[in-house]
């Protein structure tokens, strides 16, 4: 079986809206779907590298051209990033205001630490 990202990270994002159709390998989630996912992969121990903002509005999906990302800072650990890259992106995804319709959060998980 192919995977979008792996074995672990996929049934935790494909709740969401599969983007394929748009020409995008990833999966689109609602808010709610989205923290829940970021917990997810906190706890499988990935870190969340950032994400785009899709909007679903009158059964379209469509872009907001908004996006996070969380670069890993010069001297920090493994497991700072991963907490950094956590709350950073529930931050974003619980403060994220769509005037345009329901907004939708596609991540981009980082590699599992050993």
């Amino acid at each position: 079986m192919a995977y979008v990202w792996s074995a672990d990270v996929d049934p935790i994002l494909s709740v969401g809206h599969y983007l394929i159709s748009y020409g995008i390998k990833n999966w689109a989630l609602n808010r709610g779907d989205a923290l829940l996912a970021i917990n997810a992969l906190a706890n499988l121990e990935i870190p969340i590298l950032g994400g785009d903002v899709y909007v679903s509005s009158g059964g379209r999906i469509k872009s907001s051209y908004d996006n996070w990302h969380v670069n890993k800072n010069a001297g920090e650990s493994d497991d700072e990033y991963l907490k950094r890259s956590v709350f950073l992106s529930m931050d974003y995804v619980n403060s994220y205001e769509s005037s345009f319709g329901d907004a939708l959060f596609a991540m981009v998980p980082g590699t599992k630490r050993f």
